[in-house]
C-alpha cells in the first residue's frame, strides 16, 4: 500500500510526512512508545486476510490504543472487510462509537456486501 501511495500519489512531496508500516500487534505494543512522535494525525487500519479480520483489532483495547495515539483533531480510518449481516448497531460499531469523540460509518464497494469504512475523530 505504501509503495502504491508513493507511485500513484507522490506522497514524498509531503516533507513532514512520517509513515510507519507495522502490524496491529506492534502498534499496540510498547514499541510504539519508542517512536519519538507517537501521536499521529492519521492512523489507517486495513487488516484482513480473505475476509477475516483478526479479533485482536476488533476489541475495545485496540480501539482505545488507536485513540490514545491520535493528536487532537486526529483521524482513524478503519477498513473492515465485508460481513454478511452487519448494521450500525452491531457489537464492533458500538465499541467504535463509544471510543471516538466523533464517528462515521460508510459502506463502500460494488458487491452485495461492501466494505465498511469506520472514521473516528479525536476532538478532546
Amino acid at each position: 500500500v505504501l509503495q502504491l501511495a508513493r507511485q500513484e500519489f507522490n506522497i514524498e512531496r509531503f516533507l513532514k510526512l512520517e509513515l510507519f508500516n507495522c502490524t496491529a500487534e506492534l502498534f499496540k505494543s510498547d514499541t510504539i512508545q519508542k517512536i519519538p512522535s507517537n501521536k499521529f494525525d492519521l492512523i489507517a487500519v486495513d487488516v484482513f486476510v480473505e475476509g477475516v479480520v483478526p479479533g485482536s483489532v476488533m476489541n475495545i483495547n485496540f480501539l482505545e490504543s488507536l485513540y490514545k495515539h491520535l493528536n487532537l483533531n486526529g483521524v482513524v480510518v478503519f477498513n473492515e472487510m465485508p460481513v454478511s449481516n452487519f448494521s450500525d448497531e452491531d457489537d464492533f460499531s458500538k465499541k467504535f462509537k463509544s471510543i471516538f469523540d466523533e464517528s462515521e460509518i460508510h459502506l463502500i464497494g460494488i458487491s452485495d456486501t461492501p466494505n465498511r469504512i469506520f472514521i473516528g475523530k479525536r476532538k478532546n
